[in-house]
């Protein structure tokens, strides 16, 4: 049996070794750190849906040149809606103003040629500044030759006995008359210039304007080769 100084000692020796084993717990505990819950992940949100790639745009919406053309400066063109004019506006030739106000694509295309693409719609005469008829043949428009016409006409333009820039037999026939009369109304007529009745064909009153004649391409290589 134990004194009770002996029982004193080894409860403070006892209580010695519960104080540092409660340390160590401490200390392991901190190092260990506590129980951390695990990281919240947000759940994944679905990427915004692409906007569908479009379909090839409509002829419609390509002013500026007719299907198989080459581009250039009559032909290159921003697309635009077919209910609004063309911007730009079309040039019928360089330095030129622009002949205006130009009506919106859809009504172009419904009352063009199809050799002659959207501009053969739109109506303009030379400055006045001019005074002699003259032709106009660009590779932008390569089916279409134009005539100006200057001076104050009553009668439908004839390629032949004039000076062509191509050789006559290049030219299908095919004829778009734009007469603008003295009193600003305008017209255009479509006929043949080969046949007998049209060929000479008189307008009621004067006129200024345009012709365009279509040029078959494939013979005009041929013919100047």
């Amino acid at each position: 049996m134990l004194s009770r100084r002996t029982r004193s000692t080894v409860d403070e020796v006892e209580g010695r070794l519960v104080r540092f084993e409660y340390a160590d717990d401490v200390a392991e505990a901190y190092v260990q750190g506590p129980a951390l819950e695990p990281p919240v992940v947000a759940a994944p949100v679905a990427a915004a849906a692409l906007p569908p790639v479009p379909a090839e745009r409509p002829e419609l919406m390509m002013p500026g040149r007719a299907a198989g053309e080459p581009s250039g400066v009559f032909a290159q063109r921003p697309y635009t809606h077919p209910d609004l004019p063309p911007d730009p506006s079309y040039i019928l030739r360089i330095g030129w103003e622009a002949p205006g106000p130009q009506p919106n694509l859809r009504w172009l295309r419904a009352t063009s040629t199809p050799w002659g693409g959207d501009q053969s719609a739109l109506f303009q005469a030379p400055p006045r500044a001019y005074s002699e008829d003259f032709y106009q043949y660009s590779p932008d428009r390569p089916r279409v030759l134009v005539r100006w016409h200057a001076v104050m006409r009553v009668r439908r333009f004839m390629p032949q006995g004039t000076r062509l820039p191509v050789p006559i037999a290049a030219l299908t026939g095919r004829r778009r008359t734009l007469a603008i009369y003295g009193d600003g109304e305008q017209a255009f007529v479509d006929d043949n210039w080969r046949n007998a009745p049209d060929a000479r064909a008189y307008h009621n009153r004067q006129w200024r304007g345009r012709t365009e004649l279509e040029v078959n391409v494939e013979i005009l290589a041929m013919v100047t080769q």
